[in-house]
C-alpha cells in the first residue's frame, strides 16, 4: 500500500536528461529512477534501474561496401 492523496504523491518515475548524461546515452546506458512512498516506515524508497545495451551509441551495425 502506498501513501499519498494522489498518484503523484505516491510514486514517481524519472527517465531522460535528469537521469542520463549524453555520455550515458552514447555508451548505451539507460538509467531510470523509480520512487515509491510506502505507507510506512520510510518517506520514499528509490530504485535505480540501469540497462546496458549490446551496442554502444544505440546505432545499428555498420557494413562496408566494396
Amino acid at each position: 500500500m502506498l501513501s499519498g492523496g494522489s498518484a503523484g504523491e505516491a510514486y514517481f518515475v524519472e527517465i531522460g536528461p535528469t537521469t542520463m548524461t549524453l555520455d550515458d546515452i552514447r555508451n548505451g546506458r539507460l538509467i531510470c529512477n523509480i520512487g515509491i512512498s510506502p505507507s510506512r516506515p520510510a518517506e520514499f524508497v528509490i530504485f535505480r534501474l540501469t540497462q546496458h545495451t549490446s551496442e554502444a551509441g544505440g546505432g545499428g551495425s555498420e557494413e562496408s561496401e566494396g
